[in-house]
């Protein structure tokens, strides 16, 4: 549960292939332009 492993992709594949975070969040939706009623 250390930080480190975190910051690893490696270490962690699934928190790569499925990004949680929310600052991740608004970015894709800010990329999507099928969603102009979201910005």
């Amino acid at each position: 549960m250390n930080p480190v492993f975190r910051f690893t992709p490696a270490a962690a594949p699934d928190l790569a292939e499925h990004p949680s975070p929310p600052p991740r969040a608004p970015v894709d939706n800010e990329l999507v332009p099928e969603a102009p009623h979201l910005t």
